[in-house]
């Protein structure tokens, strides 16, 4: 296996099991510490799954039509300004 494939893997191995612990622990957060409904909760989490899958579903056209690098600098930014509109 190529050495780029196998750390890009693993990378993307990291980067999936942090999402996962986000989605995980977020509504506990929601609901304990900033005291939302469980509806609203339920709402917050039905509304950022939809987003990913949208954002899933085009990715691949997006990144033909203007390059992963792109890609790869702008989402860390967003998600930055995500988590911290969290905090």
């Amino acid at each position: 296996m190529d050495r780029k494939v196998f750390y890009l893997s693993v990378a993307r191995f990291i980067r999936v099991v942090g999402r996962m612990s986000t989605f995980i622990f977020l509504p506990i957060i929601f609901v304990n510490i900033y005291n939302l409904s469980l509806l609203d909760t339920g709402i917050i989490t039905a509304a950022a799954t939809a987003v990913m899958a949208v954002i899933q579903y085009f990715s691949g056209p997006w990144s033909d039509r203007f390059g992963r690098k792109f890609f790869l600098e702008v989402i860390p930014f967003f998600t930055a300004i995500a988590y911290f509109a969290l905090f």
